[in-house]
């Protein structure tokens, strides 16, 4: 997956479908970044919502790639 850009997505707590959250990265990159709260406004809801990386998963070519180390 090395190179690879992926798409880090939340699942939208009013929905439940699968969101993007604007964010664009390999999921190597990722897995070692820290992040804070982050807010987008999602496309499902159309609402504001804060995520946190425990809840993301990176999405290569449509295919989850789920983070699973305890970084933050």
């Amino acid at each position: 997956w090395e190179g690879t850009m992926g798409i880090v997505t939340v699942r939208c707590p009013a929905t439940g479908q699968e969101v993007p959250t604007g964010v664009v990265m390999e999921p190597e990159q990722f897995e070692l970044a820290r992040f804070g709260p982050n807010a987008f406004v999602c496309d499902a809801c159309g609402e504001s919502h804060v995520w946190e990386k425990p809840e993301a998963t990176v999405h290569l070519n449509g295919v989850p790639f789920k983070i699973t180390t305890d970084r933050k």
